[in-house]
C-alpha cells in the first residue's frame, strides 16, 4: 500500500489569506473588482458567490454586473467602459457565458485588468516565460508543487483539458516546467494507455468520477480541476475511492484542493494590478515576496 499525500489547498490557502490581509490592511483604498455574469447556471453563480464572499473578507470591492439575457452589443459597451474606468483594477468574466462569443471577450478585456490572465497578449508572456501573473489556475497548481516539494522536471504530464480559461494557460506555463506534457481531449485515442503511463495527471475535463484507480499507474500524482455536481455532492474528475488512495502518492482532493487556493490567487492578482495601477509596487514588494517563501 502506497501512502498517499493530500494535496491540502485549503490549508494553504488560509496561509495566503493572512499574506494578503497584512497588505490590504495598509491600503489607502480597496482595490475593486468587476464581475461580469451573464448566465443563470447554477455553478456559475455559485463560484460568484464565493468570490465576493471571499472579496469581503480580504477587504476588496465587487462590482457585479449580472445579465442573463444580455446581447453582444450591450455587453461588449459596458466591458469598455469598465476597461477604461479608473476605479475599476480588475475585471473577470464568469464563464461560460450566455451566447456571446469567449475568444471575442477575451480579446476586449484590458490586459492590464485582466485578473485570470486570459487575455491573448497575457497567455502570449506565459509562454514566452516572462510575466508578471499567472492564471489563478495555474497559481494554485504552482504553489500545491511548491508547498509539497513535488519535482516537475523530466517527468511524463498528462494534462486532460484544453479550454481558454484552464487548459490552455496550463499548457504554456507546464511547458516552462521542463516536463514532457500530453494535451489530451475528447478526441484523443487510446486515452487509457496514455494516463496509465503518466507520472502526473491533471484533470479538468468536468465530468464526475471520469478517472478511476485502473486508469492510473503506482505512485501517480493527480491534480484534479474538475469540480462537479453529483447527487447533491460536490466530486471532481478523479474517483477517489479507496483503491485509488492505496495507488497514487499525490491527490488534490475536492472540496478542499485546487479551488480554494483559486479564489485567493485571483485576488492576489488583483492586489498586484492595483498595487501597479498606483505606482505602489516597490512599497509592498517585500510583501508580495512572501508569496514566494512558502
Amino acid at each position: 500500500m502506497i501512502e498517499t499525500k493530500i494535496l491540502d489547498g485549503k490549508k494553504l490557502s488560509f496561509i495566503f489569506e493572512k499574506k494578503i490581509l497584512k497588505i490590504t490592511n495598509l491600503l489607502p483604498k480597496k482595490p475593486k473588482l468587476t464581475i461580469f455574469l451573464t448566465t443563470d447556471n447554477f455553478s456559475s453563480r455559485k463560484y460568484v458567490d464565493i468570490k465576493i464572499k471571499k472579496a469581503k473578507h480580504l477587504n476588496f470591492l465587487v462590482e457585479l454586473i449580472y445579465l442573463p439575457e444580455c446581447k453582444n452589443e450591450l455587453f461588449f459597451k459596458l466591458l469598455d467602459e469598465k476597461n477604461n474606468d479608473p476605479n475599476i483594477d480588475g475585471i473577470l468574466v464568469q464563464f461560460p457565458t450566455n451566447n456571446l462569443d469567449e475568444k471575442e471577450i477575451l480579446s476586449k478585456i484590458s490586459s492590464k485588468k485582466d485578473v485570470d490572465s486570459i487575455t491573448p497578449a497575457n497567455i502570449g508572456l506565459i509562454f514566452q516565460d516572462n510575466y508578471d501573473l499567472l492564471n489563478p489556475v495555474v497559481s494554485a497548481v504552482n504553489s500545491l508543487i511548491s508547498f509539497y516539494k513535488i519535482s516537475l522536471k523530466g517527468k511524463y504530464c498528462v494534462l486532460i483539458g484544453s479550454s481558454n480559461i484552464v487548459g490552455k494557460p496550463l499548457i504554456s506555463w507546464l511547458v516552462n516546467q521542463k516536463v514532457t506534457l500530453t494535451v489530451c481531449n475528447e478526441f484523443t485515442n487510446n486515452l487509457e494507455n496514455i494516463l496509465k503511463a503518466a507520472d502526473i495527471i491533471i484533470t479538468a475535463v468536468g465530468k464526475p468520477n471520469f478517472i478511476g484507480e485502473n486508469l492510473v499507474k503506482n505512485n501517480c500524482i493527480i491534480i484534479d480541476i474538475g469540480i462537479n455536481k453529483l447527487n447533491n455532492c460536490l466530486v471532481g474528475d478523479v474517483h477517489a475511492d479507496e483503491k485509488l488512495w492505496n495507488k497514487v502518492s499525490y491527490l488534490t482532493p475536492v472540496p478542499g484542493g485546487i479551488g480554494p487556493l483559486t479564489v485567493i490567487f485571483l485576488f492576489y492578482n488583483l492586489l498586484f494590478l492595483y498595487l501597479k495601477n498606483y505606482n505602489l509596487l516597490d512599497k509592498y514588494q517585500k510583501f508580495l515576496d512572501e508569496f514566494k517563501n512558502i
